[in-house]
């Protein structure tokens, strides 16, 4: 235990949350612009999914596609709440070992049949499986068993009480899938807003609008297509043609020229990722606590996001990067002090 606080403390000091940004050209001039409803959103992304199965993936563009096709039980908003989803609420039991959620009624996967507890219950399994090779098994390895009582009700029974087990059900690769459906990576099948029409690798992903969504109005959108560019100059360039509306993982050294251009908007936002440097305290010298801070104190984090991310990021002082609820700021811990 100890030397894994070390490992985080070590983490805490030696990283730096980049800002996620996206451009977006706007349809209109901003005092002409109005919502509406209908049309096709082009998004160019940096690479190929490496697949469409949820469980099967950590790559953060896979989930770029996958969070319009599936949805999980629990959803986080942009300042990292949870709020219900597939679960319309939930509880827990006193000693924490009892999570019980009572599931949304009359919820359509995209193959027209509604969502239940043996869905959820199935979906859980499968990410346990060995035989899935999820490389996200460890976040659900605390779970002991799983009751459906009825078709709208699942209690996770766990194997001792976890803190981030509520928030882990809100990842991507939480997503609930059809006990039925076998080749989710080519054929995705999910409950979300849009459904999967065709993936042509190294082209494009397309989406069509689920006119079944269990939020009723919504999404406002006919059609999201999403066109691979690994080339972000190519990206940058497809979005001031208008071959494409969107950009994701804006260069950091063109931050600050698209923020000038009054023809795109750059949004941009925290995302829950640090860079770190990671460093074994079970060798020589940096067993030793002395090494360690010597190490902190030499570092310069500020200097480094301005030399390497062209100042598009913060210094944090914590393991766990600001977005998150349990962020706790000891950046004034271990001054730059050469």
């Amino acid at each position: 235990m100890r030397k894994g606080m070390l490992i985080a403390t070590l983490f805490s000091i030696l990283v730096g949350i980049i800002a996620g940004c996206g451009v977006a050209k706007p349809s209109s001039t901003p005092s002409e612009a109005k919502p509406s409803k209908g049309g096709t959103l082009t998004i160019a992304i940096s690479a190929n999914p490496d697949g469409l199965d949820p469980h099967k993936t950590v790559a953060a563009v896979t989930f770029e596609v996958t969070k319009s096709i599936y949805d999980t039980l629990v959803e986080t908003d942009t300042q990292g709440n949870l709020h219900p989803g597939l679960a319309e609420r939930w509880e827990a039991s006193e000693d924490g070992l009892r999570w019980t959620f009572y599931l949304r009624k009359g919820v359509k996967f995209h193959n027209g049949r509604e969502m239940t507890s043996a869905d959820v219950k199935a979906s859980f399994e499968r990410i346990l499986n060995p035989e899935t090779k999820s490389p996200r098994a460890k976040d659900y390895a605390i779970i002991e068993e799983i009751e459906t009582p009825d078709d709208y009700t699942v209690v996770f029974v766990l194997k001792e009480p976890k803190a981030a087990f509520l928030s882990n059900l809100a990842y991507g690769w939480a997503a609930i899938v059809p006990v039925e459906e076998e080749d989710l990576r080519n054929h995705p099948v999910g409950t979300g807003p849009f459904r999967f029409v065709e993936w042509v690798p190294d082209s494009h992903i397309k989406l069509k609008r689920f006119d079944d969504y269990f939020l009723k109005g919504r999404p406002y959108l006919d059609e999201v297509v999403f066109k691979v560019m690994p080339d972000p100059a190519a990206k940058l360039a497809a979005l001031k043609a208008g071959e494409v509306d969107v950009v994701d993982q804006v260069p950091p050294q063109e931050v600050e020229g698209l923020r000038g251009d009054p023809a795109l908007k750059l949004i941009q936002a925290p995302v829950n990722g640090i860079y770190i440097m990671a460093l074994n305290n079970a060798r020589e010298p940096f067993s030793k606590k002395e090494v360690r801070q010597a190490i902190t104190y030499a570092v310069d984090k500020k200097g480094l996001i301005n030399a390497a991310q062209w100042g598009q990021g913060t210094p944090i002082g914590s393991h766990m990067p600001p977005v998150s609820p349990f962020y706790v700021d000891l950046t004034d811990r271990y001054p730059y002090d050469p």
